[in-house]
Order: structure tokens, then C-alpha cells, then sequence
């Protein structure tokens, strides 16, 4: 069964590789907590 899926959302870059495997790419890359990234006021600015 396919899904028609190209990538998937925040995989750490460790994780590359088991995407690759399986024709995917990586579409977004988690870089920091939610709470110190968008979701803190100051950030958003």
C-alpha cells in the first residue's frame, strides 16, 4: 500500500538515513523545544 508521501515532519537528522531507505525526505527538521521556538511570544516577533 502507498500513501503518495514524499517527506516527513521533524525527524532528527540521526534519522535520515532510515527515511532514505524508504524513498522519503525529511520536510521539516526539529531544531530546538517547542517551548524556546514559536510557541514563546518573544519569538514571534
Amino acid at each position: 500500500m502507498t500513501f503518495g508521501l514524499v517527506g516527513i515532519d521533524l525527524v532528527e537528522p540521526r534519522q535520515w538515513n532510515i527515511l532514505k531507505k524508504h524513498g522519503l525526505i525529511c520536510t521539516m527538521t526539529p531544531s530546538h523545544p517547542i517551548e524556546t521556538g514559536l510557541n514563546d511570544p518573544v519569538n514571534r516577533q
